[in-house]
C-alpha cells in the first residue's frame, strides 16, 4: 500500500474521527464548526485557548502560538512522527475510530471570550509581494485554477486521444489541460498574463494557500507539485466553480497510482526546511452536470473517475465524482446542498467498478455506502454489468456494452451479491490466520 493510497482512503474519513484515532489522550469537544480540546503542547486548564476548525481544516493555539493545517500535522506535531508514520499508523488503526464527536465543552471548563478559529485568519507576508492566504474564496480558487489550464492547453494530439479513446465529447474538452512544469519560465508568463487577462493580476500574489501551490524556500519563489506532461483534470462544485484539480499521470509512470490530486501539504510536510504553506486538496466532491439539457434526468449517480463521471453525464445522470471509493462519506453535504438548491436528490445510483464483487476493501466501501443511503432515506439502486464487458462503466460503454449495464435496488444487491461476499471473504482471512 503506498503512501497516496493510504492518504486517499484516510482523506475519506472524518477530521474528527482520526483524530480520536491518532490522538487518544485528547479530549475534544464539539462547539459550532469547531473542536475545543486542551493545548496538547502546554500547560492548559482551560478550553478555548486551542480549537480546531472543521470547515477551514486548521488548528491553532493563542496561548502557545503553536498552528498547522490539517489532521496530519497536528498528529505529526503531537506524536513527534513523520508524514508517513502518520499515515501508516491512521491507516492500520482505521477501524477503530469512533464516532463523531458531538459532546458539548462542560461548564467547568469553559472561559469567557472564548477565541474562534471561525474568523478569517489575515494574509501571511511571506515575500515581497507575496503572501500566505489561508481562506481563500472559492471564486479566487475558481479563477486561479481556470488560468492554470488555460495557460497550458491541450495538444492535438491530446485530444484525438480523448475523442478516439475515451469517446471524450468536444463540449468536454475544456475539463483537461496539459499539466505544465513549475520550471517553465513561458507558462508562469502565461499564467500571469491569464490573470490579467481576466482582472486577476493580483491573485498572483496570493497563490500561497490555494491547493498545489507552495512556497519554494531556496529559490525563494511561488512553486506547484505535479507532473509535467500529465493530463490534467478540472473538478467542479455543484455551482460550477472549478473547486480542486486532478492528474492522469502518464501509463509509464502509473505503477502505483495512476492518478493524484493537487495538493502541497505532503510535499511540505516531508521537507519543511524546503517547502512551505502548501495546503491540502482535502477529500473534494467533483460534481458533473447532464451534458445533454434533452436528456431526462435519472437521478443522482456516485462514481470515481472523471471518464466514468463524463459517461454518466452523457446518460442523463447528474454525476457526484469522487477521488477513491474510500471518500463517500463527503457526498452527504453535497446532496443536502443540490436539494437545497431545488434539486430531485431521492434517487441515488452508486456505480463503482465491477470488481466491487471481487475486491473486499471495494465491496466494503459500496456496501456502507449503499446502507448509508438507505439509512438517510434515498431510493438507492446499483448499477452492475457482466465482468466482462469491462470494469468501469466508462468502458462498458465505450466498448458498446451499454445495453448490458442492470439497475438493481440496492436492498437487493446487498443481500444476494455484496455482503455474503464479504462474509465469505471474512471467513477467508480467518481460516488464513488461524493457519
Amino acid at each position: 500500500m503506498t503512501t497516496y493510497e493510504m492518504k486517499n482512503t484516510l482523506d475519506g474519513y472524518p477530521a474528527d474521527a482520526l483524530l480520536q484515532v491518532g490522538l487518544p489522550d485528547i479530549k475534544f469537544y464539539a462547539e459550532g464548526n469547531q473542536l475545543q480540546a486542551l493545548c496538547p503542547f502546554h500547560e492548559d486548564h482551560k478550553l478555548g485557548n486551542f480549537g480546531f476548525n472543521l470547515s477551514k481544516n486548521c488548528w491553532k493555539c493563542f496561548v502557545c502560538g503553536k498552528s498547522g493545517s490539517g489532521v496530519y500535522s497536528l498528529i505529526m506535531e503531537k506524536n513527534g512522527w513523520s508524514f508517513a508514520k502518520t499515515l501508516r499508523y491512521l491507516y492500520d488503526h482505521r477501524g477503530s475510530s469512533v464516532s463523531r464527536i458531538t459532546e458539548a465543552p462542560p461548564l467547568t471548563l469553559r472561559q469567557k471570550g472564548v477565541k474562534s478559529l471561525l474568523k478569517p485568519a489575515a494574509p501571511i507576508p511571506v515575500a515581497d509581494k507575496v503572501s500566505f492566504d489561508p481562506n481563500p474564496s472559492p471564486e479566487d480558487v475558481d479563477m486561479a485554477y481556470s488560468c492554470f489550464a488555460a495557460a497550458s492547453p491541450l495538444s492535438p494530439l491530446w485530444v484525438k486521444s480523448l475523442q478516439g479513446r475515451r469517446s471524450v465529447h468536444p463540449m468536454e474538452f475544456p475539463y483537461f489541460f496539459r499539466f505544465p512544469s513549475s520550471k517553465d519560465d513561458e507558462f508562469w508568463k502565461k499564467f500571469r498574463e491569464q490573470l490579467s487577462a481576466h482582472g486577476a493580476s493580483e491573485l498572483y500574489s496570493r497563490l500561497l494557500g490555494i491547493p498545489g501551490f507552495y512556497w519554494n524556500v531556496k529559490e525563494e519563489k511561488l512553486s506547484f507539485v505535479g507532473c509535467p506532461g500529465a493530463l490534467g483534470i478540472l473538478n467542479h462544485d455543484k455551482d460550477g466553480l472549478v473547486n480542486g484539480i486532478e492528474l492522469r499521470l502518464p501509463d509509464s509512470m502509473a505503477k502505483n497510482m495512476r492518478y493524484m490530486p493537487f495538493s502541497s501539504e505532503g510535499i511540505c510536510l516531508r521537507n519543511p526546511d524546503e517547502c512551505k504553506y502548501g495546503v491540502s486538496q482535502g477529500s473534494i466532491v467533483d460534481v458533473v452536470p447532464p451534458l445533454f439539457s434533452d436528456v431526462p434526468i435519472q437521478g443522482i449517480a456516485v462514481t470515481e473517475g472523471k471518464f466514468k463521471a463524463l459517461q454518466l453525464s452523457k446518460m442523463g445522470y447528474l454525476t457526484l465524482n469522487i477521488r477513491g471509493v474510500g471518500n463517500w462519506r463527503q457526498i452527504f453535504p453535497v446532496l443536502k446542498e443540490l436539494a437545497d438548491d431545488g434539486e430531485n436528490t431521492s434517487r441515488v445510483y452508486i456505480v463503482f467498478d465491477a470488481d466491487s464483487r471481487r475486491n473486499p476493501p471495494v465491496a466494503e466501501h459500496s456496501a456502507n455506502l449503499g446502507k448509508a443511503l438507505l439509512e438517510d432515506g434515498y431510493e438507492t439502486y446499483y448499477l452492475t454489468w457482466p465482468n466482462n464487458c469491462g470494469k468501469g462503466v466508462d468502458d462498458v460503454v465505450n466498448a458498446g456494452q451499454r445495453g448490458k449495464i442492470r439497475t438493481v435496488a440496492a436492498e437487493r444487491f446487498l443481500e444476494t451479491t455484496l455482503l455474503p461476499f464479504l462474509e465469505r471473504a471474512k471467513a477467508r482471512r480467518g481460516a488464513a490466520n488461524a493457519g
